[in-house]
């Protein structure tokens, strides 16, 4: 079987008439005749034929190998288009280089460097076993007008103008790790710009079995490693773990296992896996491989989200839609992740009702620079504990009125504003990267419409949120982890916090009453009702659920004070709240007289 791959594509020459190029490699250890080879783009099919000069014209450069078909081993191929004869800028070409051609003006249908990958057929047919080298993951089809990009991975992407892509191990599989911009001055036809490490290992994926596993449950987690060096892996190690931190380290609170890697050839693949279970939270699954004289350790790590179970969700923590600087620029809205585990925000999408804006991270390039010190930019990974705030687009064009704390993610939209510009009847519904049906929805602002058409979660018109709290002022979820209710949102004297919990929030415990509801409101005497009292946790710390007392009473004398008569419940707390945790205690409450009165809830 022939043993020719393609090594090199240059999609995005200098100039775009005459530049495209493909280079191949043989290599196996026997010469290959690549008569009748077939070169496709998904567009259109060209045959590889031998340059012939009284064809096809004098061909620039002296010292190449013309009018043959046949690769030796070891031998490299340059594909060129007859156009390349009117701007040959290619003079550093290696002698004894083959050269080919499609015999027209275009390789396939003109190369797209973002969006073309290439399948190289073998002279037989264009089936799936006749494949004999592909440049940026095809689609697997019977068909060759649908060996279009698959979509799943990085490649092809467009390098750069007059740069090239590279493969890195001639002999290693067609993925992204493999590919590369050769070094200065960024593209080598006719000869291998890389050398081969002796050793470089590096993760390319990882996946699981099932996708979205059960809590606590089991499931088989399958880790891919290649070995780009030319040298054998005798012994290495691959730790697999939670990236909680995101520093992409894998520490001893969040190590799951350690794999080893043996005898791993140059340029072969190896899948290692481990049986897992974790508990229901939305992870950041990791892993780490290592190996002795591994001198290229930026691609030793990889990394996948995990939801297992019901994940735990990000939540809405405050929106201002009423700026006092430009209404352009200058709205807000701050998401919240309580956790456990590492939320990945890619594909999550915002309404208003009006529109829906795909969440984006900020790029200084494209959105400009932000104020304020140590701002994460560029991720959509938010770790427990963390803020997220979504600016307009245009924020960095204008005053940038809001004092960003440190570690703040900041994100983006697509367009110009978040939903169609917010208003102070817009709720907001956030979605989940599964789609904008309500069984997506991750947390919402302002209690919408419950609407499978995102441009349908209008204002349910029940209650009084959400409302313009007037200008320069935003409204922020008293309780993070608490329900998108009235009693819940609250517009504070200190004004927006975006980036940072709200001012309530105390170092310590501090244990809140949001409020105390009767069902029924209102009865004869005698009869039994249902008193809730919802409280929060507003500090820092957790409150154990022994050492904290509960009083629910009648304030019959009007005095704010539990006197022994007027208590009905008094007791620990059901649970211990955690910091920002909203518990709902009730119990049945026996009316002892038909003048109204006031029951209270203290702590």
């Amino acid at each position: 079987m022939q043993e020719v791959s393609i090594t090199e594509v240059m999609a995005n020459p200098l100039d775009e008439t005459s530049g495209e190029y493909v280079e191949l490699l043989n290599t196996g250890t026997e010469p290959s005749c690549v008569a009748g080879c077939m070169l496709t783009d998904g567009d259109a099919l060209d045959e590889l034929l031998p340059w012939d000069e009284d064809q096809h014209g004098v061909f620039p450069h002296p010292g190449m190998l013309l009018g043959c078909d046949t690769l030796a081993a070891g031998g490299v191929a340059v594909v060129f288009e007859l156009g390349y004869l009117g701007n040959p800028e290619y003079a550093d070409l290696a002698p004894g280089t083959l050269i080919l051609t499609t015999a027209d003006n275009s390789i396939c249908n003109g190369l797209s460097a973002s969006s073309d990958p290439l399948t190289l057929y073998g002279p037989s047919g264009t089936g799936p076993e006749d494949i004999l080298s592909t440049f940026g993951t095809p689609l697997e089809s019977d068909l060759w007008q649908d060996a279009d990009d698959d979509g799943l991975d990085s490649i092809p992407f467009d390098p750069g103008e007059g740069l090239s892509l590279e493969r890195l191990n001639p002999a290693g599989p067609d993925h992204e790790c493999n590919w590369q911009v050769p070094p200065a001055p960024g593209r080598s036809p006719g000869w291998q710009g890389f050398t081969p490490p002796p050793v470089d290992v590096s993760v390319l994926c990882i996946q699981t079995e099932p996708e979205c596993p059960e809590p606590e449950t089991m499931f088989t987690v399958y880790v891919t490693v290649y070995n780009s060096g030319s040298d054998t892996i005798d012994i290495g190690s691959l730790s697999v773990f939670l990236d909680n931190d995101l520093d992409s380290i894998p520490d001893p609170d969040e190590l799951l296992s350690v794999l080893q890697l043996q005898d791993l050839d140059g340029g072969c693949l190896d899948t290692l896996q481990v049986e897992l279970s974790l508990p229901e939270a939305s992870h950041l699954l990791a892993a780490r491989a290592e190996a002795p004289g591994d001198t290229l350790p930026g691609n030793d790590y990889a990394s996948t989200s995990l939801t297992v179970g019901e994940g735990s969700p990000l939540v809405v923590s405050e929106v201002l839609c009423n700026p006092s600087g430009s209404e352009d620029y200058d709205e807000l809205v701050e998401l919240f992740f309580p956790g456990p585990g590492v939320f990945d925000l890619s594909g999550c999408s915002i309404t208003d009702g009006d529109a829906l804006d795909t969440l984006e991270p900020w790029n200084v390039e494209e959105h400009g620079q932000l104020q304020g010190e140590g701002l994460i930019l560029g991720t959509m990974f938010v770790k427990a504990g963390a803020f997220a705030v979504l600016l307009d687009s245009e924020y960095a064009s204008g005053e940038q009125p809001y004092d960003l704390p440190e570690s703040t993610i900041v994100l983006t939209t697509g367009n110009t504003t978040i939903g169609n510009g917010l208003s102070g009847n817009d709720p907001l519904t956030l979605y989940s990267s599964n789609g904008t049906a309500w069984t997506d929805v991750l947390s919402s602002f302002g209690t919408p419409l419950q609407s499978d058409d995102p441009l349908g979660c209008d204002d349910d018109g029940l209650d009084a949120i959400p409302f313009d709290p007037g200008s320069g002022q935003s409204l922020q979820r008293v309780c993070l982890a608490g329900p998108d209710c009235e009693w819940n949102w609250m517009t504070f004297q200190e004004g927006p916090t975006p980036g940072s919990p709200p001012p309530f929030v105390v170092e310590g415990t501090d244990l809140a009453v949001l409020a105390v509801g009767l069902d029924p409101p209102m009865g004869p005497e005698g009869e039994s009702v249902c008193v809730t009292a919802i409280l929060c946790n507003c500090g820092t710390d957790a409150i154990p659920a022994s050492s904290s007392l509960l009083v629910l009473f009648c304030d019959l004398d009007a005095d704010g004070d539990p006197d022994g008569d007027e208590i009905f419940r008094s007791g620990p707390l059901p649970s211990s709240p955690g910091p920002m945790d909203t518990l709902a205690v009730q119990t049945l409450w026996e009316v002892p007289t038909s003048v109204p009165t006031d029951v209270i809830c203290t702590t």
